[in-house]
Formats: structure tokens, sequence, C-alpha cells
């Protein structure tokens, strides 16, 4: 099954929202899932590190879209950088989520 994980978590970060979309992301995969995570934060950070700093291993695709420090417009922003990052990849078969905008 082919999911995406839609959140608004910040990647890297220590609140608890960011550590569960990513325990889920892999918990889905080592299931055998094709699973895509949908989030936002600085490309500066490679997602290698990323998968390193949370303790789960690199078995599902990580995408961020850039924070923009205003509210609203940030959220459009990543709602629709996502979107034309989703367009580019096989269709889901289940859109999941904890981000009101994107879903």
């Amino acid at each position: 099954m082919i999911i995406h994980y839609h959140s608004g978590a910040t990647l890297p970060s220590s609140a608890a929202k960011a550590v569960h979309v990513m325990k889920m992301c892999r918990a889905w995969a080592v299931r055998g899932h094709d699973v895509t995570l949908f989030g936002k934060g600085p490309k500066s950070v490679s997602n290698e590190d990323i998968f390193t700093r949370y303790g789960v291993e690199a078995n599902f695709n990580l995408v961020r879209a850039a924070n923009i420090p205003v509210p609203v417009i940030s959220g459009v922003w990543r709602m629709m950088d996502n979107a034309r990052t989703a367009k580019s990849m096989p269709t889901p078969d289940l859109v999941y989520g904890r981000d009101p905008i994107a879903l």
C-alpha cells in the first residue's frame, strides 16, 4: 500500500509530534508499505541526519517543505509545495495526517 503521511511537524525538532510521525512511518514501512512523510524543516539538515536523530532506519521517504516564519503563509506554502511533490509520485492508497491545512 502506498501511504502519504502529512504532518505539520518541523523535522528535526524535539516536539513529541515529530517523534510520533517518524515512529509511525517507520512502523508502516516495516510492515511492507511504501510510505512518504511530508513535513517541514530546513533543507540544510540532511534526511540521513534526521533518521539518525530519531533512531529509525531510513525505510521510508521524507519530504520537507521550507518553513516560512509567517503562520498562514507558511501553511499555504507547505500545502502547495507538498501537493506539487505528491503529484509527481504514484497515487497513494491512503492519505493520513496530523496537518489540517494539508489534509
